[in-house]
């Protein structure tokens, strides 16, 4: 808590002391006009007040562009690397594909050849229909492996989504009631829990005015917009890791089966469709 106002000192700091110099120019300049001491103290004051009048009103604008700037930025950068990713996987196909031929070629134009001296007729053709039935074998297997690049890599944009969202959920239902660092942690250990279903990671955090149904209700909710490989029982582990402090008095079968209840009470309530 000590390092954040720290921080919030230095961050405001520069901005109060270029009014002040702002300030001190003004009053300057009307004293070099002639005006009273009371004049130029009031000009020193009203100068630095719309100093910082204006930061502040540059602050609120500038800064949901500037998020949503970034925000745009990274998404084309993710779209850039899985292009570039099935590119890759075409590239590393053709290439053992080619390499495949080429080591089965020269086996093959022996065989053929000892077989023309004896019925070469015949076997024009049938090396000819053994060519065709290849080139269909190699094509339909690149089609194939490229529908399923395309149908693995829709579906993990589809669960990144998902998780986007859930960070979103998670930041403001938890803003009033928790420091940034702690809803930062919840953020990682939701992504771990509901992608890997990992809990090694996971240590308690702190939250305040949240009673045990509005965390139930908190987990169920980002589980079923999720909806992984974990199961109910595991969203109560999750919650009874996380918030320990919170379900000391409660055991995770009893977790479990209170996940849904009272679904209309409490700050956070049972949220179905989340994106309506």
């Amino acid at each position: 808590m000590k390092i954040k106002y720290f921080e919030n000192i230095l961050k405001y700091l520069p901005v109060l002391l270029v009014c002040i110099f702002i300030g001190l120019l003004g009053r300057e300049h009307f004293i070099k006009k002639g005006a009273d001491e009371f004049t130029v103290n009031m000009i020193f004051w009203i100068y630095v007040g719309l100093g910082i009048l204006i930061f502040a009103i540059l602050n609120l604008f500038l800064d949901p562009i500037v998020s949503w700037l970034l925000k745009r930025f990274s998404k084309n950068v993710e779209s850039e690397l899985v292009e570039k990713q099935e590119s890759d996987s075409k590239n590393l196909h053709i290439i053992t594909s080619t390499e495949n031929f080429k080591l089965n070629e020269e086996p093959l134009q022996t065989i053929q050849n000892s077989i023309k001296k004896e019925n070469p007729n015949f076997e024009v053709v049938n090396e000819i229909s053994l060519t065709l039935e290849e080139s269909e074998k190699t094509i339909e297997l690149s089609d194939i492996e490229k529908i399923r690049s395309q149908a693995k890599s829709k579906n993990e944009e589809i669960l990144q989504e998902k998780l986007d969202f859930i960070m979103h959920y998670t930041k403001e239902k938890f803003a009033p009631h928790s420091e940034d660092e702690e809803i930062n942690k919840l953020c990682i250990y939701l992504v771990e829990f509901l992608r890997d279903s990992k809990f090694d990671i996971l240590i308690p955090l702190k939250v305040n005015n949240l009673k045990t149904i509005d965390l139930m209700h908190f987990g169920w909710n980002v589980w079923n917009h999720y909806r992984g490989n974990n199961q109910r029982k595991d969203v109560a582990k999750f919650l009874k890791i996380v918030f320990s402090e919170n379900f000391k008095e409660m055991e995770e079968p009893t977790i479990e089966k209170l996940l849904t209840s009272r679904k209309e009470e409490g700050v956070i309530k049972i949220e179905n469709n989340m994106l309506q």
